[in-house]
């Protein structure tokens, strides 16, 4: 099974990211599997490619737990504001610090699950500038059925209190059931 999240626009400006995406990413498959991508190696901006399917990031970090979640390329993990990383982008107040995933390029991050879902999934993300979609598909690279498609609202922009002005901040929870 498949699933895209996207924003509205099918063009990103690298200095104006359309949404910050799936902090900790829980996939309901035969056993409830948690990404949180802080293994890897977010102040490079690390694609996580197939990690989560015992694999290895496209810096080498690996190989790790074997999910069988693999992402498309142009998802990228990145270190919040308030990490220690040599290099941030422009998100704070993560669930799970300090990486999280997020697009610049390319219509949307792809994430594919070899053993398919029994429940749905769930996220925590930040869209600011533009309203997001999850598309679930029963097939691996949006190919099938669509079993499911879902609006990802636009978040505010707090930029105060704990973001530390940052745009992406704060972060949603958002969950969406669907027959496997």
């Amino acid at each position: 099974m498949g699933i895209r999240l996207t924003t509205a626009r099918s063009r990103y400006s690298p200095a104006l990211a359309a949404a910050v995406l799936a902090l900790s990413l829980t996939v309901h498959a035969a056993a409830a599997q948690t990404v949180t991508f802080d293994q890897l190696d977010g102040s490079d901006n690390e694609s996580p490619l197939n990690y989560y399917a015992g694999g290895y990031g496209s810096l080498g970090t690996g190989p790790g737990p074997n999910f069988g979640i693999t992402f498309s390329s142009n998802t990228l993990t990145g270190c919040e504001l308030s990490s220690n990383c040599a290099n941030t982008i422009d998100a704070n107040e993560a669930p799970s610090s300090p990486n999280l995933a997020f697009f610049v390029t390319g219509p949307a991050i792809t994430m594919d699950v070899a053993g398919g879902f029994t429940r749905g999934v769930s996220l925590y993300y930040s869209a600011p500038n533009e309203p997001g979609y999850l598309n679930v598909w029963s097939g691996v690279d949006d190919t099938g059925a669509l079993l499911a498609s879902v609006a990802l609202p636009m978040t505010e922009n707090d930029g105060n209190s704990g973001c530390m002005g940052a745009n992406f901040c704060p972060f949603y929870y958002f969950a969406a059931s669907f027959a496997g």
